[in-house]
């Protein structure tokens, strides 16, 4: 096993600086609630395949809605407490302790809610339910009880999608972060995984209702809120798998510098600080400013389904290696399509997927502090892999190539021109956005046939649907 570099080592001492004071304010423990026990949830099935050299069986899953989009409403279920599901209710919820005590999560009737639909080994996701509130966010269950952990090392995902219904404004994700199998069920959180506890990311985001079962409702001794909840945080490494519309796309990789969910406060939630959370390790076409390559009537073709394959290669072939490379490839009206390459500035090798490699000279080339190589890489992710990561399947506003070009350093990546492409511009995506939300209920994506399993499962012919 390689040796973590001083850098690495530097980093965590940095931030335990940085982290000290926001981590001695007190925060008493005021569990969360699940809601009434006597209503019943109906949860969406979907078969997720699990594959092996000996063949293929379809796991018996579910899929259950994050806590932050269910109803959060008093013990009683009859006032929310939530203002315009934005901010807290301050008659319910003027403080952590009173927002633990008088609020509790609801349980979600699926079919009303209008935002998710399954058959057999197909899922379709809404943008909107008929509230007009946007962001659908739901995980795998092994249980009633339990999230399903998957083995990502010397394996490989697949899954076909449709995204001809998911224009650029919207963001369709499938991707896998370092959550606990039980939701972080426990004294100061009740509710557990069947209500969709439990979420962090490597973004440590700070907009979420309840970090580690604690009410996230700003104090009087904090300065000034990071959002309109509070300013706790919930990290943890992360993989995007697939982040895409019908005319952008990447996956990434997350490593943090813990292995296991940490919650942050204050500055230690900012980007990077914990987790490496810039884009300095995501690959997508843009950068190659490929326009040829994704999008309507392109090589991918995103206005028919098509089958996106992600690798997750180790250096010795097995699931006990270190993970050295994330592959991509695409399959489509029974053709196999390798992945667009990637020419850094500066250097003469074509890039075509995730390694340690391409996250240093991209972000070399972009003048970018290296926070992935201070997290430490890919093989700090791998090690992150063997604890089991959770899917997560997700629609929201927020659109990929808006994204990046809001940052004019991405761009420098690009070898021979700057992204122009008009199909791919902020404006275009904006007035996207602003349309979508006037008629909201054309946007969505549908997942299909989801397998894991060894190495070029997926390319057999007998695998592909």
């Amino acid at each position: 096993m390689r040796q973590a570099n001083f850098s690495y080592l530097l980093s965590r001492v940095e931030l335990c600086l940085i982290g000290y004071l926001f981590l001695k304010i007190p925060f008493k423990l005021f569990a969360q609630q699940p809601g009434n026990a006597s209503a019943t949830e109906s949860w969406p099935h979907l078969k997720v395949t699990s594959c092996s050299k000996m063949g293929c069986r379809d796991l018996k899953t579910h899929l259950t809605m994050d806590a932050d989009r269910r109803p959060l409403v008093d013990v009683n279920g009859t006032s929310s407490c939530l203002s315009s599901n934005i901010t807290w209710n301050e008659k319910i919820c003027s403080d952590p302790k009173s927002c633990s005590k008088n609020c509790a999560l609801g349980k979600v009737n699926y079919t009303e809610s209008e935002v998710i639909s399954t058959q057999g080994h197909s899922v379709t996701l809404k943008l909107f339910n008929k509230e007009k509130q946007d962001g659908t966010r739901f995980y795998v269950m092994d249980s009633k009880e339990l999230y399903k952990l998957f083995q990502l090392k010397n394996q490989e995902v697949s899954f076909e999608v449709d995204v001809s219904n998911a224009p650029a404004g919207v963001n369709a994700a499938l991707y896998f972060v370092g959550m606990e199998a039980d939701g972080g069920k426990s004294k100061a959180n009740q509710a557990g995984a069947p209500y969709g506890t439990g979420f962090c990311s490597s973004k440590c985001p700070t907009n979420l209702r309840f970090v580690n079962g604690k009410a996230n409702v700003l104090v009087p001794t904090l300065i000034a809120p990071i959002t309109n909840f509070g300013t706790m945080g919930s990290c943890c490494p992360e993989v995007d798998v697939w982040q895409a519309n019908q005319v952008s796309q990447t996956f990434s990789a997350h490593p943090c510098i813990s292995n296991k969910p940490v919650t942050c406060h204050g500055m230690s939630c900012k980007p990077d600080a914990l987790c490496a959370s810039s884009s300095s390790c995501d690959f997508s076409s843009l950068r190659a400013d490929d326009r040829n390559f994704y999008g309507p009537s392109k090589t991918v073709n995103t206005m028919k389904k098509f089958r996106v394959i992600t690798q997750f290669i180790t250096d010795d072939g097995t699931s006990s290696g270190d993970l050295v490379e994330i592959r991509r490839l695409y399959v489509q009206d029974d053709k196999v399509i390798e992945n667009t390459r990637i020419l850094v500035p500066r250097q003469s090798y074509a890039f075509n997927s995730v390694t340690d490699g391409f996250c240093s000279n991209s972000t070399a080339a972009i003048q970018q502090r290296n926070s992935f190589k201070y997290k430490g890489g890919l093989e700090a992710l791998g090690k992150a892999m063997e604890n089991g990561m959770v899917m997560v399947l997700s629609l929201s506003l927020g659109d990929v190539s808006d994204q990046m070009l809001k940052d004019p350093k991405s761009s420098a990546l690009a070898p021979v021109k700057n992204i122009t492409n008009s199909t791919m511009s902020s404006k275009n995506s904006s007035d996207t956005i602003i349309s979508l939300q006037k008629n909201p209920r054309g946007s969505t994506v549908t997942f299909s046939h989801i397998k894991i399993g060894p190495i070029n499962t997926s390319l057999k012919v007998s695998a592909l649907i």
